[in-house]
């Protein structure tokens, strides 16, 4: 997948603990992935994701001052990844809602959020 320039990617309320060279994340109580991050480089994407502040060209350069080898492609490979395991979601304020429905809709929103990815806002299926 091919990110727009002014897609700026956040991570979705998930929990992680390195163990070893290992990241144990915990997406749902029942449901938790392993990752290999034996140098933390995927460690500080994550907490660089939480902010969900910067698109991914500034993300990429942040990651590098602690990282020089990380190339722009194994981030943008690394985002994809964790949008295919829905992770991620987009940090812009939701489109075509006004604030009436953001607000009536606040519980469907928050159990959409679930499914939303970075190509799929959590407000689309509510339109739907």
């Amino acid at each position: 997948m091919t990110l727009e320039k002014d897609v700026i990617p956040k991570l979705k309320d998930v929990t992680w603990e390195r163990l070893g060279g290992e990241l144990m994340i915990m997406l749902e109580p029942h449901e938790v992935i392993t990752l290999d991050d034996p140098e933390g480089q995927v460690g500080e994407l994550l907490r660089l994701l939480s902010e969900g502040t910067q698109p991914v060209d500034v993300l990429t350069r942040r990651l590098q001052r602690s990282f020089p080898d990380v190339t722009a492609a194994e981030v943008a490979d690394c985002i994809d990844g964790l949008d295919s395991l829905r992770m991620l979601e987009r940090a812009s304020t939701p489109a075509g809602l006004t604030q009436r429905q953001q607000e009536r809709y606040f519980s469907n929103s928050v159990f959409f959020s679930h499914f939303a990815t970075l190509s799929r806002e959590r407000e689309e299926f509510q339109r739907r």
